[in-house]
């Protein structure tokens, strides 16, 4: 029995930590301190790439179990932006040089070109870090979400044809059905506001871009979303 509610959980990619390093085929190299991104950037770019970003999660956040994967290529969100029929947004950042089309302080719906450079932009947007990326890939799910379920409301069948447009950009654990009973669930379940395991940001040694995550932030991340805390103080996992 669950209470019917769930939480995002957006994860820097350039958070460090424990990283299998694969061969193309799935053989194992050998483990690594790196950025989390690195994990789907070894083996096949597909289901071996997933996994190991899958092993990589579990293991950032002690050990959980995760149930599934769906992995979309960068072409999928003007898909999404599309199925939506354009996401709302208020444009925060400096897109004079990405997309002079973004006004900054503007509330525009996104044609699935802005979608794209509203979503992936970095460099060229704001103060050019992935924090603020993340920020507005958040503020974009918001948005995205609000509007297909009111699509799915509206249509039972809908959720078949969201996942019928993505099939093409995705590399999935997830059936069908499990897809759709997903899209249900998610539909009728509360959303909370999502968590984020705070941490500080620099450059490495390699000159590339690190997050090194603040450990009690993480542990108390993991008892939010994983464990019901009872009353005498103990856990119980979910």
């Amino acid at each position: 029995e669950t209470d019917k509610t769930y939480t995002r959980l957006p994860l820097n990619r350039d958070t460090m930590t424990d990283v299998n390093s694969l061969d193309y085929d799935g053989t194992y190299l050998a483990t690594s301190r790196l950025q989390l991104a690195l994990a789907h950037a070894s083996g096949d770019g597909g289901a071996i790439s997933c996994e190991n970003t899958v092993d990589a999660v579990s293991g950032l956040l002690y050990g959980q179990t995760i149930d599934g994967y769906a992995s979309l290529n960068m072409d999928a969100i003007g898909v999404l932006n599309h199925l939506a029929d354009g996401v709302t947004v208020t444009i925060e950042d400096d897109f004079s040089k990405a997309d002079p089309s973004l006004k900054e302080g503007e509330t525009v719906t996104l044609t699935d070109e802005q979608a794209m450079h509203y979503v992936r932009g970095r460099m060229n947007v704001g103060d050019g870090s992935n924090e603020s990326r993340m920020r507005r890939q958040a503020q974009f799910m918001s948005g995205l979400k609000q509007k297909l379920t009111k699509k799915c409301q509206e249509d039972n069948a809908f959720a078949l044809e969201i996942y019928d447009a993505l099939e093409p950009y995705m590399v999935t654990s997830l059936s069908r059905n499990d897809f759709i009973k997903l899209a249900a669930e998610l539909i009728g379940d509360e959303e909370q506001e999502p968590l984020e395991i705070q941490g500080t940001s620099g450059v490495g040694e390699t000159g590339f871009n690190e997050f090194t995550v603040d450990e009690e932030s993480l542990a108390e991340t993991v008892r939010q979303l994983f464990y019901d805390v009872k009353e005498d103080g103990g856990t119980a996992n979910d």
